[in-house]
């Protein structure tokens, strides 16, 4: 015996069917990051080739980030002789990536690296902020806490 379907039973079919795909989530959608907030702690310069002769460096940072702009003061403690004491500028996040980019001018014997300035691998774990960059064997590091 054959069942004839018809035109009303394919339409419920067919809306099923339409239902369930639609509303399934994708799992390779990542959700959207946000970096606001103020944050402090430690900046790590590793800096294994330094023209600046500026060498290891751990100091204490904080950092402001709301919306697209920021303002650091790693300059600030880095290099005592640094115009205004703050870096400040705006970010832009492209998938694992963050880039900084200074809105202030810098002294031509300044070693930018070490503000923050640049493009960063970053690492949200619940309230710390973990920004990577690395220029050939020179590694500069922030570890933040929200506060």
């Amino acid at each position: 015996m054959t069942m004839k379907l018809t035109a009303k039973t394919n339409y419920l079919i067919v809306t099923l069917l339409a239902s369930g795909l639609l509303g399934c989530k994708n799992s390779n959608v990542k959700p959207e990051v946000s970096l606001n907030g103020r944050y402090s702690g430690q900046f790590y310069a590793n800096e294994a080739i330094d023209a600046f002769k500026t060498g290891p460096i751990t100091n204490t940072v904080t950092a402001s980030i709301s919306g697209s702009n920021y303002t650091d003061t790693a300059g600030n403690v880095i290099h005592p002789n640094y115009p205004g004491g703050i870096d400040k500028g705006t970010f832009k996040l492209q998938g694992d990536q963050v880039t900084f980019v200074t809105t202030l001018a810098h002294p031509d014997n300044f070693d930018t690296n070490l503000t923050l300035n640049g493009s960063y691998s970053y690492v949200i774990k619940s309230d710390s902020l973990i920004l990577i960059k690395t220029l050939g064997s020179n590694i500069y590091t922030y570890k933040l806490k929200k506060q």
